[in-house]
């Protein structure tokens, strides 16, 4: 082989290797692309998932709330009721014995 058909062959050469490489940061940039993009969509996607959980929990909290309050206003009526059978109860008691206690205090302190 001659000179020029060697430089010839080593241009040929570079210029292959300058493709392959030039094909190879293509490919490893697509890859880069696709890795960034699933991280992506996989940080929208927990995100998204974080959002649901949160409004489940925020119905279920208010929910239980409501219940609790349903709860808690069912217990408040049945103290009510049972204070005023208590309140009725006595005033019957006094109504009844206010002039035998009246007369028993007075004889007492005579």
């Amino acid at each position: 082989m001659c000179e020029k058909e060697v430089v010839h062959v080593d241009d040929d050469m570079i210029r292959t290797l300058i493709a392959m490489d030039q094909r190879a940061r293509k490919l490893v940039q697509a890859e880069k692309d696709r890795r960034s993009a699933a991280k992506a969509e996989i940080a929208q996607e927990k995100q998204e998932l974080a959002d649901s959980y949160q409004r489940h929990a925020q119905e279920y909290i208010r929910k239980m709330k409501e219940k609790a309050d349903q709860k808690n206003a069912r217990q408040l009526a049945q103290a009510e009721e049972n204070f005023r059978q208590v309140e009725a109860s006595l005033e019957k008691q006094y109504q009844q014995n206010k002039e035998r206690w009246i007369r028993e205090l007075v004889d007492r302190c005579i």
